[in-house]
Order: structure tokens, then C-alpha cells, then sequence
């Protein structure tokens, strides 16, 4: 009989990848918390320092890494609300960069996958602007954080414009106006 390593054993157990025989919820998690793993790695953050962040998030003495690295290798099953805020806030993202990460397709429980950004729109009906792919800024995909800001941003910008034409200052100021603000009309 052949003997079994445990650690090699246990290396096939548990890990943030997919692994045959995982339930939706768990892959569902698992690429949850590949997101929270990323976006540690964009912020060039080791897990003693997230552990230290999450621990004055809590307000609790300490936080302990290896409960960060138990996360991390797949061993949970699921991830709290209250660990998906903590993670947000920690790493300066939003919740929904983490449920739906940008360029990513989300698995639903039926199996079907679609692309992030659609099954956010699908999953809690938000809107968000639409394009044939992925949004770029800066050479990469776009957050959902960035988009909604953006969005804020030309809005907030309509507004100003269709008050300054009400207020009677014509077409021609108010495209000189937007003109100064490197705005094209």
C-alpha cells in the first residue's frame, strides 16, 4: 500500500481554484475571496499587514494572519457581509468589486455564466453603461467604483449644463463655458 503525504493531501483539498466536487456556494466564494487575494496583490499588501488593518476595521487588539491564510486557501465554505465590509473598506474597494470583479465571468446557480458587469446588472438591478466588452481606464478593466463615479461625474456635469442654458446665458455661452472646462460639446 502506497503511503500518502498529507500535506499533498491536504494541498488537494483545499485551495481557491475550483477543485471537482465543489457546490456553486463554494466556487461562488472561492472566486469571492480570489478577488480580496488580488486586490491585497494591487496594493502590494502581505497578509500581516491586511491582518493589522482588519483588526483596527474590528477595533480588536489583534487579528491574526493564519485566520487570513485559512481564508485564503479555501478552507471556508462561505464569507460574511460583515467580512465582504471589512474587506472593502481594508483594501479601498467596493463590496461589488469583490461579488463581481471586473472581467471576470460570475457562475449562477444554475450553472450558466455570464460576464460581471451583467450579472451585477442581473443580480441587483443596478444600471451601468454599456459597452460591446469590458471598460478600460488606464490600460486595465475598469472597477465598478470607477464607472459609478464616472457616471456621478458626467451627470453632475449635464446638470450644470442644462442650468446654465435655463438661466438664459444661450447656447453660445454655455458651449464657451463647458469649452474652459475642457468639456466638448
Amino acid at each position: 500500500m502506497a503511503k500518502v503525504n498529507r500535506s499533498q493531501d491536504a494541498s488537494r483539498r483545499y485551495s481557491l481554484d475550483p477543485l471537482p466536487g465543489d457546490e456553486w456556494e463554494v466556487r461562488r466564494t472561492k472566486q469571492i475571496l480570489r478577488a480580496v487575494v488580488r486586490r491585497k496583490n494591487e496594493l502590494k499588501m502581505t497578509t500581516e499587514e491586511l491582518a493589522k488593518r482588519c483588526a483596527k476595521f474590528l477595533d480588536v487588539e489583534e487579528f491574526k494572519p493564519a485566520t487570513l491564510n485559512g481564508l485564503f486557501s479555501g478552507k471556508r465554505k462561505s464569507v460574511s457581509a460583515t467580512e465582504l465590509e471589512m474587506f472593502s473598506a481594508v483594501l479601498h474597494c467596493s463590496v461589488l468589486d469583490l461579488l463581481y470583479p471586473p472581467g471576470e465571468e460570475i457562475e449562477a446557480p444554475d450553472g450558466s455564466k455570464r460576464p460581471s458587469g451583467a450579472a451585477l446588472v442581473a443580480n441587483t438591478h443596478v444600471m451601468l453603461p454599456t459597452a460591446s466588452g469590458p471598460i478600460w481606464v488606464g490600460g486595465r478593466v475598469a472597477s465598478i467604483v470607477e464607472l459609478m463615479s464616472a457616471y456621478r461625474n458626467v451627470e453632475h456635469h449635464l446638470v450644470n449644463l442644462i442650468g446654465t442654458y435655463r438661466l438664459g446665458y444661450g447656447e453660445s455661452r454655455t458651449r464657451e463655458k463647458y469649452f474652459q472646462l475642457g468639456w466638448a460639446l
